[in-house]
C-alpha cells in the first residue's frame, strides 16, 4: 500500500465517527492540529473495522492479490471480473496496521471544519 497524497497529514489522527448511507461511505476525523477531516468514500463495497482509534497514516492499493480487495470483489461479482474499479483505502495504526479499510471506487478528502476549544 502506498500513501494517499493529500495536504492533509493523518499522523496522530484520531477516529471521530463513520456514516454510511447507501454505497456512499462518509468518515470523520479529528487530524493533530484540531481540524476534521472528511474522507468521502463513493461506491463503498465493503468496510472493516479493526478497533480503530488512533491513525498515524491514510494509504491506498489496487494491487489484485490484496486480501481484502479480493474478498470485496468476490462478493459483489458472481466471478472475478477482467476490470473493475475498486481500491482498497486503509487508515493505518501507529502499529502498521490497518485499523479502518474501505474498498471503494474512490475518495475525496476535505476539511469539514476546525474544532472548536
Amino acid at each position: 500500500m502506498e500513501s494517499v497524497s493529500s495536504s492533509i497529514s493523518f499522523a496522530d489522527s484520531t477516529l471521530i465517527e463513520y456514516v454510511r448511507k447507501g454505497t456512499e461511505l462518509v468518515v470523520r476525523v479529528e487530524t493533530r492540529d484540531g481540524r476534521i477531516a472528511r474522507l468521502a468514500f463513493r461506491d463503498a463495497i465493503l468496510v472493516r473495522e479493526r478497533c480503530a482509534g488512533g491513525f498515524a497514516d491514510f494509504r491506498v492499493s489496487a494491487a489484485p492479490d490484496d486480501e481484502v480487495l479480493r474478498m470485496a470483489i468476490e462478493v459483489a461479482y458472481d466471478g472475478p471480473p477482467v476490470v473493475h474499479p475498486y481500491s482498497v483505502f486503509a487508515l493505518v495504526d501507529p502499529d502498521d496496521l490497518r485499523a479502518l479499510e474501505v474498498v471503494a471506487e474512490d475518495c475525496a478528502i476535505s476539511i469539514e471544519s476546525s474544532k472548536s476549544r
